[in-house]
């Protein structure tokens, strides 16, 4: 169901009084932007395909293979969690 033209307006009210009284939970509950989801997407598909080049290299008994496919790992984890910000990386109040 949506919602009416008051409901609406009442919500953005409630957003822009949220955003002046605690813009740290204003943050936290924001959706994440599209570029850390597009980081996020890239950082698991590296490491999906390292893990693939890994199995390869070991099935196909080529060590360089297998080394290049746990460094795509490492760089996709990495890419994928390393510097973004959200959730995991906001620290409790004391």
């Amino acid at each position: 169901m949506p919602l009416s033209d008051y409901e609406r307006e009442q919500l953005r009210l409630l957003e822009q009084q949220l955003r002046t009284e605690a813009p740290e939970l204003h943050e936290f509950l924001a959706a994440p932007a599209a570029s850390h989801r597009n980081r996020l997407l890239a950082g698991w598909l590296l490491a999906f395909l390292g893990a693939v080049a890994i199995l390869l290299g070991l099935y196909a008994s080529l060590v360089p293979v297998a080394s290049i496919g746990l460094l795509g790992i490492a760089v996709g984890l990495f890419l994928a969690h390393g510097t973004g910000t959200g959730p995991a990386d906001v620290t409790p109040a004391r």
